[in-house]
């Protein structure tokens, strides 16, 4: 997002952009919120919605952690294995431990060293080796790329088909219908969408990976 918001500001010098990152569902008629992104299955509402990617879970560890504790070889293993989730059970996200054919499509009971409700945490704390995450492949594909995390099951992700279906966990930006900064959030979206590209460049960068490494 930033990144974006970045370029989206360099081509256009007369707007200006007050950007605010929160884990917090924001009503968009009581914050005076132009636009906003919602990742998971959009509630229906009055709001104005555009699909800008999917939303790609992806099981990852370190290394080191793997060198240690060994690689799990379905997503079943991972009830042996330490896994880093979030604390409350009222913020799990959508796909959040569920695997497509595994467990009747159901989230596995997971257990771990780290609970959090900051995903940034759960990124470091895997990469730091203290175990298994399952985050959003743009949390995840820097790290990838880099070599500091492994992507476990390639093969147990959302596939494209899922592109027309819009109750599929996406990545959308939202915005209240009759707002009077209707045309610069429109613009923004745009750029977005198009910054994002599609596929979107994050998981561009981690099946370039994934096609030059071997299981």
């Amino acid at each position: 997002m930033a990144p974006a918001a970045a370029t989206f500001l360099q081509q256009h010098p007369l707007i200006e952009l007050d950007l605010h990152f929160s884990d917090q569902w924001v009503d968009l008629s009581s914050n005076r919120t132009d636009v906003a992104l919602r990742s998971g299955a959009l509630p229906d509402s009055d709001l104005t919605a555009t699909r800008l990617a999917p939303v790609r879970r992806l099981a990852c560890a370190s290394p080191g952690y793997l060198q240690r504790h060994g690689r799990p070889a379905k997503p079943e293993d991972l009830l042996q294995h330490s896994c880093l989730t979030v604390s409350s059970a009222s913020r799990i996200p959508t796909g959040w431990w569920a695997f497509p054919g595994v467990n009747k499509g159901k989230a596995l009971a997971v257990h771990g060293r780290l609970r959090t409700d900051d995903t940034e945490a759960l990124l470091q704390g895997a990469v730091a080796g203290l175990g298994v995450v399952h985050l959003a492949s743009w949390l995840v594909s820097d790290m990838i790329v880099s070599g500091q995390l492994v992507c476990l099951f390639p093969g147990h992700g959302p596939d494209d088909s899922q592109a027309a279906d819009t109750q599929a966990a996406a990545l959308h930006a939202v915005r209240l219908k009759g707002r009077s900064h209707t045309a610069k959030a429109q613009l923004f979206i745009a750029h977005l969408k198009k910054a994002f590209g599609s596929p979107a460049y994050w998981d561009r960068a981690v099946s370039e990976v994934l096609q030059h490494s071997g299981p």
